[in-house]
């Protein structure tokens, strides 16, 4: 039993010690961009604007890239439509980011996101989605963003989506 306590002190006191070398930084940012969507059981869509809120976390600075995590609020301002019918969407999603060193950088993005389509005229959709994204970014102490995020959805709304999108974070 004393060993387990020695071993826990000597855990805690090891983190305070790393924290400098570990010490991150919080990101807040949004962006907006065209959501299209290609649903498997619909003829012709047009795609939604988006809006996107997200909060994040770099938790290591190595030396060529940053690792973070980082959470998504999306939703629509625009509606799309699909077979003649309206649609707007909502998200949330969680994604781990990674960002490569210097002023002007590249982003690679991997994570899942909870979507809820609402027609206007027939049932709403809810699914999962796996998300990937690539971008570009420049850095003039606010950072400035152009991303594209596919993401694969299940069964429920069947089909994927491709996300152009172009934001700023701090």
């Amino acid at each position: 039993m004393k060993n387990q306590y020695i071993t826990g002190l000597l855990f805690v006191l090891l983190s305070f010690g790393m924290q400098p070398a570990m010490a991150g930084e919080l990101l807040i940012g949004a962006k907006t961009g065209i959501h299209s969507f290609d649903f498997d059981s619909a003829g012709s869509e047009d795609p939604t604007i988006d809006a996107v809120i997200k909060i994040g976390y770099e938790f290591m600075d190595l030396l060529i890239f940053d690792l973070a995590a980082e959470v998504e609020f999306t939703t629509s301002l625009t509606e799309g439509e699909a077979d003649n019918e309206d649609f707007s969407n909502v998200s949330f999603g969680a994604f781990a980011s990674f960002r490569t060193a210097g002023p002007i950088y590249f982003i690679g993005r991997v994570g899942i996101v909870d979507t809820e389509i609402d027609f206007e005229d027939t049932n709403n959709l809810d699914d999962t989605a796996t998300a990937l994204g690539l971008g570009i970014g420049f850095s003039t102490g606010f950072r400035w963003e152009l991303e594209f995020t596919s993401y694969d959805y299940g069964d429920d709304i069947g089909g994927s989506s491709e996300y152009l999108s172009l934001g700023f974070s701090f």
